[in-house]
């Protein structure tokens, strides 16, 4: 995966993430988006959601009993890891 600077990689994210309001998902909202929202001030810029928007990836899965796909790419990789979570989120909200 190409680096990019922090200023493109979050204009990036806030057009993918768009208008819309989506729920923002993460492993822990406490500290993914903590994380997220201090490189989005540390460029002069607000995070493009807010607190309403926040869902919990781990609570969910301590809720529902739907099996994780199988790992692909590397444990412990941002990138990889974020795919196999979404992955199965898309299998929990299908199932």
């Amino acid at each position: 995966v190409d680096k990019k600077p922090l200023t493109e990689a979050l204009r990036s994210f806030r057009m993918w993430i768009g208008s819309e309001k989506p729920p923002i998902w993460a492993n822990g909202p406490d500290f993914d988006l903590v994380i997220l929202s201090t490189a989005f001030d540390r460029i002069g810029q607000k995070p493009p959601w807010s607190f309403r928007q926040y869902r919990c990836y781990r609570t969910l899965t301590k809720m529902v009993d739907v099996p994780r796909p199988e790992v692909t790419g590397l444990n412990h990789n941002a990138l990889d890891d974020a795919e196999l979570q979404a992955r199965h989120l898309i299998q929990i909200l299908g199932s």
